[in-house]
């Protein structure tokens, strides 16, 4: 038996499709909303076939690519090979590598005045596609198999004086005047930071950039000297040691909840090398992204077209993907052995790039968010208690990404709370219904299908976690 009262905040619409259609957030913009069962059924389909650019809700597809082929069990390992002249590194990629842990490493290597060979499975550098803009920023960090601290740093400071960065990462810290608003200067190429103004005295973040080469700085933690390419067969070992990173459900919960970019470029371009199909290290995506396209097509069931990969991340312009896509993927990861530790890697209310919004959900998911882009994808339960997959993206609305992110927030809310997926599904699904339930329903329409509607600078806004959503 269902008992059932409509929300007061729900009266002014009769279906998500009005919601929509009275939304003037939506009016002129591109988007697609899709809602389904676990079980892949659609229930509802705005547009749904409609190729979108995905922002970082491209994250869903990488991190299923790579916990579907690697397994919960894999992780990332770094083989470092010490003789007496040189040291080697072998990086099959690790985006959790750390400063502490290539400090750990080092130490015990003892003599830091050898040559560091770096042999690395993949090399791109900047992902094609990203923007000249975004580069200097954390987020747009280069991405290489040998790495430190996602190839990036934070610029913090203390007591009005800026704190010193490990001398290994190679960057110049210039302290210019110390009065009037804070600004900081940077130049990539140089790696070169100017500081400006009155700092606070308490401990702040003042900005977060991304390193030149991060596999050039992570060397310099172990040995004098970056040569590219494998330890010369002249050389000859002394020892030889693994170094494993984080397990897998870290790694999921590191690359889902913040939105991290660069351990989403590592889900994809670990995956295609572990898997064998990466022939060019220097140049990877191609069939880094092939490989994915053909994963979703062929096990995902994903209909053909609906996906066109471009970086792990979404911070490319040109990844397009349908919501009918997303749905599916999530549907499918749903089916999985580890399904439980994914959907607790994700995003929810209070916690990762969801930490202010959508307070007291059921919903779990990602977010994304480019200039003109919004998407929100994931699970939620509706109004009877039944788990249900919505996906949500949103291209080229006029208004601030602020209401945009509320717009979504609000179909998410609808499906959870509205009657459309609660006692009206329940209804068309021959469930029983008590008689207060019938009276809301009868001034209500009725479920459509699909077939009936088918018309119609790069951060997250919030200061205290900068590096994330993207």
């Amino acid at each position: 038996m269902i008992a059932y009262f409509l929300p007061l905040a729900f009266q002014a619409a009769t279906s998500l499709n009005t919601l929509l259609d009275t939304n003037p957030v939506l009016s002129g913009a591109s988007y697609g909303v899709t809602v389904m069962k676990l079980d892949g059924t659609v229930l509802f389909s705005r547009d749904g076939n409609r190729r979108l650019i995905p922002a970082s809700n491209q994250k869903i597809l990488s991190t299923l690519y790579g916990v579907h082929h690697l397994g919960l069990e894999f992780r990332p390992k770094t083989t470092v090979i010490e003789c007496a002249e040189a040291v080697g590194v072998i990086a099959d990629g690790d985006p959790s590598m750390s400063t502490l842990r290539l400090q750990e490493i080092g130490a015990t290597l003892g003599d830091k005045s050898r040559p560091v060979y770096v042999s690395q499975a993949y090399t791109p550098g900047i992902p094609s596609g990203w923007e000249t803009d975004d580069l200097i920023n954390r987020y747009a960090a280069p991405v290489f198999a040998f790495t430190v601290d996602q190839g990036a740093f934070r610029l913090l400071s203390e007591n009005k004086e800026i704190l010193p960065l490990p001398k290994e990462l190679g960057v110049l810290i210039e302290r210019g005047r110390n009065t009037g608003p804070v600004k900081v200067s940077y130049s990539l190429d140089q790696q070169r930071v100017r500081v400006d103004g009155d700092l606070a005295g308490e401990r702040q973040t003042l900005e977060t950039l991304a390193l030149k080469y991060p596999d050039r700085s992570a060397a310099r933690f172990l040995g004098r000297g970056f040569i590219p390419g494998p330890l010369p067969s002249w050389y000859k070992p002394t020892r030889e040691t693994e170094y494993f990173g984080d397990p897998m459900p870290k790694l999921l919960a590191d690359c889902l909840q913040p939105s991290d970019n660069n351990y989403a470029e590592h889900f994809l371009l670990m995956t295609a090398s572990q898997k064998g199909v990466i022939d060019n290290p220097a140049s990877p995506y191609t069939s880094a992204n092939a490989d994915l396209k053909k994963f979703f097509e062929e096990i995902v069931k994903v209909p053909a077209n609906d996906l066109r990969p471009m970086d792990g991340s979404g911070l490319a312009r040109q990844n397009l993907v349908t919501t009918r896509a997303l749905g599916s993927a999530l549907s499918w990861a749903s089916k999985q052995p580890w399904f439980s530790v994914y959907k607790e890697a994700l995003a929810a209310p209070g916690k990762g790039t969801l930490r202010t919004r959508l307070a007291g959900s059921s919903f779990k998911g990602k977010t994304g968010t480019l200039t003109s882009v919004v998407g929100l994808s994931g699970y939620v339960n509706s109004a009877i208690g039944e788990p249900l997959i919505v996906a949500i993206v949103i291209n080229n609305s006029v208004d601030s990404p602020t209401k945009v992110r509320d717009s979504a927030d609000e179909i998410v809310r609808w499906v959870e709370k509205g009657p459309e997926f609660g006692p009206l599904l329940a209804l068309r699904l021959g469930y029983d219904a008590s008689p207060t339930l019938q009276s809301v329903l009868s001034n209500q329409s009725p479920v459509l299908s699909s077939s009936h509607r088918n018309g119609g600078p790069h951060r997250d806004s919030s200061p205290l976690l900068p590096w994330l959503d993207r």
